[in-house]
């Protein structure tokens, strides 16, 4: 299985209702070692952001990542 990831907060269809600051959270996987680094849009792609990948990071297993 190739690299992908999923955004699990805010969940899908989640609406926030106060401006300010937002964690971003998610877990991330690849079936060929480990995850090396996960790039987030909040924009649809204008513009990326490096997540932060949360330990322990190990090769063909679920890695959990946040932008704060």
């Amino acid at each position: 299985m190739e690299a992908k990831s999923i955004i699990t907060r805010p969940s899908g269809g989640q609406r926030l209702t106060a401006a300010g600051f937002h964690e971003i959270s998610g877990i991330a996987w690849s079936g060929r070692g480990k995850v090396r680094r996960v790039d987030v849009s909040v924009d649809d792609r204008q513009e990326l952001a490096g997540g932060e990948l949360q330990e322990p990071v190990l090769t063909r297993a679920l890695t959990r990542f946040r932008l704060p």
